[in-house]
């Protein structure tokens, strides 16, 4: 599972647990706005982790810049600063933000939905929401996803500002000006690859950890705990 996946599922339900007394019957705004705000908070503690990922995956085999983790960060804040780690924050936030809403509150809507038709709860359900809010997440998460990389893969000046796009918009345009507005979904289908399998997994595995803690919380609960009274601890203070 990825580190920025557990940010966003861990905000995901306090926020929605916050905006709404019966988290269960949350509206799917409620639900939109505890994902965009969850992955965008998430996206700002991750993006130096993704900013090193993209510099390392796009430096050319024989000619490696970075040799690992620590040298790429070390090597980056040395010549970019604080700037550098965080360079394309901003396409990175909105990514998240973009991809937890069409994850999290669409797999919720999409599971709900299946359920008011009369299907029992179980891992069937959750396999076609998991697929259906992959679906979605790709499509609008890809050009995003694009836009990213391209930002953070760009060379940059003695200043730390890219030498290619300005900002985000900048990037569409250019790209979608010089290469056609289909470049924005280019690897569409080994994202949704990628992605369909990682949300099945998850949210499989998400739904059986859920049973088990309630479960667990269930008996705990039921399990009676004895308070000694007064007369029973005054009677052990006199044995000892």
């Amino acid at each position: 599972m990825r580190p920025i996946w557990i940010y966003i599922s861990g905000f995901y339900e306090h926020i929605k647990d916050a905006t709404q007394a019966d988290s269960a019957k949350a509206s799917f705004g409620v639900k939109a706005f505890a994902a965009c705000i969850a992955g965008a908070a998430s996206a700002a503690i991750c993006t130096p982790a993704d900013v090193i990922k993209t510099r390392m995956q796009a430096q050319e085999p024989f000619n490696r810049k970075y040799i690992n983790v620590f040298q790429a960060a070390s090597t980056i804040f040395k010549y970019e600063g604080i700037h550098g780690l965080y360079a394309a924050w901003m396409p990175t936030a909105v990514r998240a933000a973009v991809i937890a809403v069409c994850e999290m509150a669409t797999y919720d809507e999409m599971k709900e939905w299946i359920l008011q038709r009369g299907v029992i709860d179980g891992p069937p359900v959750h396999l076609i929401a998991a697929l259906t809010s992959g679906v979605i997440s790709t499509f609008f998460a890809t050009p995003t996803d694009f836009i990213k990389t391209r930002m953070q893969s760009q060379l940059v000046g003695a200043d730390g500002k890219g030498l290619l796009y300005r900002n985000s918009f900048d990037c569409a345009a250019k790209s979608v000006r010089n290469d056609g507005f289909r470049t924005l979904w280019t690897g569409f289908v080994p994202h949704y690859l990628r992605r369909g399998p990682h949300l099945v997994i998850t949210y499989l595995s998400l739904e059986q950890i859920k049973l088990f803690v309630e479960s667990y919380q269930k008996k705990v609960s039921h399990v009676p705990v004895h308070v000694p009274k007064l007369d029973e601890r005054r009677q052990q203070r006199t044995q000892t």
